[in-house]
Formats: C-alpha cells, sequence, structure tokens
C-alpha cells in the first residue's frame, strides 16, 4: 500500500486543484469559487471524477481515509478563498467541500463492516427528516485566572477544552469558563434513508451538517455521499459499564446529498406507470407487479401502498380482486 499524502501537502494540493484544474480549457472550480462568493454560499461541488484526474493517489486516499482528505479539502477551500476574497472569507466560513458521483453506487442491503471508516455512496429514499439541532463549530473560554477569551476548534463537533491559556504571562492551565453565547455553531438535522428490496427492507441514519440541513423531504429518492461509522447501542440509556453493550449499529455521516426525484416526482411516475400497464393488460393487473416494478426503481413499498390508498379513497382507482383494473385522472 503506497504511503499516504501528510495533512499539509493535502491542503496545498487542493488549494492548487481550486486554482489550476482545467475543464475543457474553462479553469472550472475558480469560477464555481467566484459564484459562490456572488451568491454567499459555503459549499463547494467537486466531482470525484475530476480528482482523479487530477491525482490518482489523493483520490484513492479519499476513499480510504476520507475523513482527513475532506477536512483538508476545507482548510484548502478556505485557504484559497482567504487570498482571494478576505471579507467574505471572514463572514462566511467555515466552508465545505461537498464530493459528489463516486465511481460506484452501493445498496443499503449490501452495506458491511467493510465499508466502516470508508467513503461511500448510496442510492435510497429519504424515510424519517427530524428537526434542526445545533453543533458545536468552535468554542470560546474565558480564562479564570487573567480573563483571556480564547477559542478552541471543537473536535467531531463536539465540546473540546483548551488545555492552557494562550496569554504569555498567565499560560494557566485552567480553570475555564464556557461562553455558551460568544460560541458559534453549525445547524445539524438526522435524516433516516430506506430501501425496499426483495430480501425485506434495511434503514439506514444518517446526519447532515451546514448548509446541506433541510435540503430534503421525507419521501425523496437521494444520492448520499458520506463516511460509513459505527455507534453503540447500551441495554440502558448512558449505562457504559463494560460488557453492557447490546449491539452496534451503522450510521452514514454525510458529506453531499442530491435528490433525484421528489415524493411528488414518484407519485406521477407511479400514475404514468399504472396507465401503461393498463395499456398493455387492458384487463387489469396484479397489484403485486406495481410493487416489484417499484421495487427496481427505489420506490418502497410503503409509498406504493400509501399512494394506491389515496387513489382509491379519491375514487380515482379501481381494484378487483387484487387486480388494478382502471385508473381514472
Amino acid at each position: 500500500m503506497s504511503e499516504k499524502i501528510d495533512a499539509v501537502k493535502l491542503i496545498e494540493t487542493f488549494e492548487t486543484f481550486f486554482k489550476d484544474y482545467r475543464d475543457n480549457n474553462d479553469q472550472k472550480y475558480k469560477n464555481m469559487i467566484n459564484n459562490m462568493i456572488i451568491e454567499n454560499k459555503i459549499s463547494l461541488e467537486v466531482s470525484f471524477n475530476d480528482l482523479l484526474n487530477y491525482n490518482y493517489k489523493i483520490a484513492q486516499q479519499l476513499l480510504t481515509s476520507p475523513q482527513e482528505v475532506i477536512n483538508a479539502a476545507n482548510k484548502g477551500l478556505s485557504n484559497y478563498i482567504k487570498k482571494i476574497d478576505t471579507d467574505f472569507w471572514s463572514l462566511a466560513k467555515p466552508f465545505f467541500v461537498r464530493f459528489v458521483d463516486l465511481m460506484r453506487v452501493e445498496s443499503l442491503d449490501t452495506l458491511s463492516s467493510r465499508f466502516l471508516g470508508k467513503l461511500i455512496q448510496v442510492r435510497a429514499t429519504v424515510t424519517k427528516v427530524k428537526q434542526v439541532a445545533p453543533v458545536l463549530y468552535e468554542g470560546r473560554f474565558k480564562c479564570m485566572k487573567c480573563g483571556t477569551i480564547l477559542s478552541e476548534h471543537a473536535t467531531n463537533y463536539k465540546l473540546t477544552w483548551p488545555t492552557m491559556c494562550n496569554n504569555p504571562e498567565c499560560q494557566s492551565k485552567g480553570p475555564f469558563h464556557f461562553l455558551e453565547d460568544q460560541s458559534l455553531y453549525l445547524d445539524s438535522q438526522v435524516i433516516q434513508l430506506g430501501e425496499s428490496s426483495i430480501n425485506g427492507k434495511r434503514q439506514l441514519e444518517g446526519r447532515l451538517i451546514g448548509d446541506i440541513v433541510n435540503s430534503v423531504s421525507k419521501g425523496d429518492l437521494v444520492v448520499v455521499v458520506g463516511i460509513l461509522k459505527v455507534r453503540v447501542i447500551y441495554k440502558q440509556e448512558n449505562y457504559h459499564n463494560e460488557g453492557e453493550c447490546s449491539e452496534f449499529r451503522f450510521w452514514i455521516n454525510i458529506n453531499s446529498i442530491k435528490r433525484v426525484k421528489t415524493a411528488a416526482d414518484k407519485k406521477i411516475h407511479l400514475q404514468k406507470l399504472i396507465l401503461k400497464l393498463l395499456e398493455r393488460y387492458p384487463q387489469g393487473f396484479p397489484l403485486d407487479f406495481l410493487y416489484y416494478i417499484g421495487r427496481s426503481e427505489s420506490i418502497l413499498n410503503k409509498e406504493i401502498y400509501q399512494f394506491v390508498n389515496e387513489l382509491k379513497f379519491e375514487g380515482k382507482l379501481k381494484i378487483k380482486k387484487g387486480y388494478i383494473v382502471e385508473l381514472s385522472i
């Protein structure tokens, strides 16, 4: 296995990539970043294929050690923006690089421990969207000995305490007081992804951070890129004694999310599908046909069931002995 590229080199390479990468002689990311600034956005979508063409080694490291590469890409983007527009950088940071268009799309049903810690891409349906909640980005602390205000970047969005006062005349190791109102926070949101298959249904929880919060709704078909992680589920809440672990569950730390179809799109598609099947089978076709075709197109059985019941309630769909025989628009 080739040696990893260190963080400093990664950051420098991403800065150069954003400035110099060309697509058909177009300075693609330089122009996209200029548009980011004009539109007051904080995220930049980067195609995995572009990175692969520019630096194969970094692209491979992104797949196998994604967190360190994503951190470096974010830092490289921040550094580049700071050089070209200091005012925007000071007002809009932090910045996020959102990687899209990975080579493979995994199924939820095939996810296993071999993907842990890796960057993956999955196609699934949003089955639940929870409320937005804050996570800590940068904590502010007051040294209780000299009054100096300190900043400490949160590790994995968790409170990280300073180890020493940065006032050269103090250099105290504490105590420090956490200043909640002066600290910096980001929006966070947990969503649940689901997939129907012949073998059953599987759910995967995911977390959105920053400007991709509230970007999807329940029922949307999405393509998600993120890092597969595991969390411990204990027998009793907050009970962490050795041997009391009940199970482990996968979850995905989402780097990018793209909506492929909305819930409304799916309903229109199902309606067209029913009409097409009735043209082919004028005497009617089994309702199970709809479930079978829907699974192949990432539409959940539950969504089909709800849509069919809506049409029946509105008097638009007739079903006899398990066969769909008529649809009125």
